[in-house]
């Protein structure tokens, strides 16, 4: 994080919040949601875990990890380069 970020989060939202924040993310699946209702609850949370997607890679194993069985099985091994990409293609 930058220096304002880190000061401003400091100054308005409690460590405490960003912990359970971050516990929501990691405990974050699919489950039942559509890819758009699974992707807006990830990019809701992804804020708060910001270290589990400061790289393209991270963002798209961290959103892997929550997907349901059947959409990893469709999604295959194929490799995307961005998480833009992989997003467009689960939504495909």
């Amino acid at each position: 994080m930058n220096r304002f970020t880190t000061a401003f989060w400091g100054n308005y939202i409690p460590l405490g919040v960003v912990e359970v924040k971050v516990g929501e993310f990691m405990r974050l699946s699919q489950g039942t949601k559509s890819v758009k209702e699974y992707l807006h609850a990830f990019n809701n949370l992804a804020r708060y875990a910001p270290e589990f997607g400061n790289t393209e890679a991270k963002k798209i194993a961290s959103f892997q990890r929550g997907l349901s069985p059947k959409m990893l099985k469709t999604m295959g091994t194929g490799t995307r380069a961005t998480f833009n990409a992989y997003i467009s293609d689960c939504l495909t």
